[in-house]
């Protein structure tokens, strides 16, 4: 806690601070009496009346149908002929159909089949009731390790042929 220029006294000392906090708490309610400590001017002081407007006129009151003349030119649109819909609709971007997925060829097939298919039978084949002997799961181990070291070995380590010699921003 920090002292303000005027304050005297220690500011760490606990029955000055409580001293304070009390004089703010029994005064809260009070309303200030001198104008020049407040940080804004007089006149925008409270004083417990509404604002008065700078039109001494009062609103004329509503009833629950009397604004219904002011919609009265709102007018719904009725729906365009057919023929208009299909004006609007031209130079809407149309994309072409994509192109067909891949098959692959058969060494990546058999590798995502042996990555992706030995961990999902030594999961299933316990749960049917199959025990995994030390044949099966030496075949479920093998097949994962080759078909993950193959598809590790087949991956690209350098730009695609067809992506020709700009390399994108280089900073």
């Amino acid at each position: 806690m920090t002292t303000s220029p005027d304050d005297a006294g220690d500011p760490d000392d606990a029955r000055a601070i409580d001293a304070a906090f009390d004089e703010i708490v029994a005064n809260i309610d009070a309303p200030s009496t001198a104008a020049s400590s407040a940080p804004w001017p007089v006149e925008e002081d409270e004083t417990g009346e509404p604002p008065t407007p700078l039109d001494s006129t009062p609103p004329p009151q509503r009833t629950p149908r009397s604004d219904w003349s002011e919609w009265d030119d709102v007018r719904v649109p009725s729906p365009p002929p057919p023929d208009e819909l299909l004006e609007a609709d031209e130079g809407h971007y149309v994309p072409p159909p994509p192109p067909p997925v891949p098959k692959g060829d058969r060494i990546g097939r058999w590798a995502w089949a042996g990555a992706v298919g030995a961990p999902v039978l030594a999961i299933v084949l316990p749960l049917i009731g199959w025990g995994l002997t030390g044949l099966t799961g030496f075949m479920l181990v093998v097949a994962f390790l080759a078909g993950f070291g193959t598809l590790v070995s087949r991956l690209r380590t350098g730009p695609r042929p067809d992506d020709g010699p700009d390399d994108g921003a280089v900073v």
